[in-house]
């Protein structure tokens, strides 16, 4: 139990784990350090260090999936293909054609 205690530092962010606790679930930021209670000044409250987890920045701003080279072909080329049957010149159809390799 003693390894999971955290050392609170000032300025990290912090989410409130102890169910029993009047904040739980909430993030608070380290204004004060106290011994070993961390303060924050926002809810004037004293939270203990088992009390609390590190907010990493994976799990407050999650990145969506950026599409591969492949997928963005295969759009483009998917694109591409629904422009043929609408009303374009015939030179720029052509275009189209060879660049699809129809």
């Amino acid at each position: 139990m003693a390894a999971k205690l955290l050392k609170p530092q000032v300025g990290q962010r912090y989410r409130v784990i102890a169910k029993d606790n009047p904040h739980h679930g909430k993030v608070i930021t380290v204004n004060e350090v106290q011994g070993t209670l961390a303060i924050d000044l926002d809810f004037e409250y004293p939270f203990l260090p088992a009390e609390l987890e590190p907010v990493t920045s994976q799990r407050q701003t999650p990145q969506p999936k950026r599409p591969t080279a492949a997928q963005k072909n295969k759009l483009y080329k998917e694109l591409l293909k629904q422009t043929l049957g609408c009303r374009l010149p015939r030179s720029l159809k052509t275009e189209i054609e060879k660049t699809l390799a129809l």
